[in-house]
């Protein structure tokens, strides 16, 4: 079926959706290790949007929000996963002294 909001068709595969599912928040340090703390070099945020058979869902609308300590890499948090249904955002402290 279609819904209100636009397609319901993953992009990625051609198959209908029917559910989709948002991975916990990943934090990424520059190293690219994962980490629970922001730094002062900062981190990139990533999550991933997959559709009820675990395929990855690109070209999805993904807008990370936190606390007034953080800025994101664009000026509304929002991104679009890429094809592999990855959404990726750079994160840095406000307040860094």
């Amino acid at each position: 079926g279609s819904s209100s909001g636009g397609s319901s068709t993953n992009p990625s595969t051609g198959e209908n959706v029917t559910s989709v599912n948002i991975s916990q928040i990943e934090l990424i340090d520059l190293n690219g290790a994962k980490t629970q703390t922001i730094t002062a070099e900062g981190v990139t945020a990533k999550v991933k949007v997959t559709d009820q058979a675990g395929n990855g869902i690109g070209g999805a609308l993904v807008t990370f929000t936190a606390s007034d300590e953080v800025i994101f890499g664009s000026s509304n948090g929002a991104v679009l996963t890429n094809a592999d249904g990855w959404a990726n955002i750079s994160a840095v402290p406000k307040n860094t002294s």
